[in-house]
């Protein structure tokens, strides 16, 4: 409800207006809630009860406590149901569609490719590491002074790959 009434109080009176104003205007209404809200509770620090237990394990002798298991639990659930929403209910196809607009077979087309390169260029790199060829930067390779005389240039080595 209070984000409904914001929008249509402050962000729909900034349209049009440049993406600055979008950013001050949030950054004051980050400042105004806050003071509302040190008016309405007072500046002490209240204290909340954990919803998780908070005893912790220990894994290679580092303590990982049950909350923060239960919160990357949660969040890969999370994730994992999303993920599962928008790409088999029709509402999430649906909503797919609208967001992507017209050219959204083009979208997944060039999604695949760079997929492709990246496990592509990661596969490279492995088989270099093992090979010990691989290096964190390229070293630039020295060319000859060009036909006018000038000073050697610097380019890079090509990719051997």
């Amino acid at each position: 409800m209070m984000g409904a009434i914001i929008d249509r109080v402050l962000f729909r009176r900034l349209e049009g207006r440049g993406t600055a104003a979008y950013i001050v205007a949030s950054l004051g209404l980050l400042v105004a809630l806050q003071s509302v809200a040190i008016l309405i509770y007072g500046g002490n620090t209240r204290v909340v009860d954990a919803i998780f237990p908070i005893t912790s394990y220990r894994v290679f002798d580092v303590a990982v406590g049950i909350d923060q298991t239960f919160v990357v639990l949660i969040a890969i659930a999370s994730s994992l149901l999303l993920m599962g929403f928008f790409r088999f209910t029709r509402l999430g196809l649906q909503t797919r569609a609208v967001v992507s607009g017209p050219d959204a077979h083009q979208h997944d087309r060039c999604e695949r490719v760079a997929r492709d390169h990246v496990l592509l260029d990661a596969r490279r790199v492995v088989r270099r590491a093992g090979r010990g060829a691989v290096r964190a930067v390229p070293r630039p390779r020295r060319t000859p002074p060009d036909a006018a005389g000038g000073r050697p240039r610097s380019e890079p080595r090509p990719s051997a790959g």
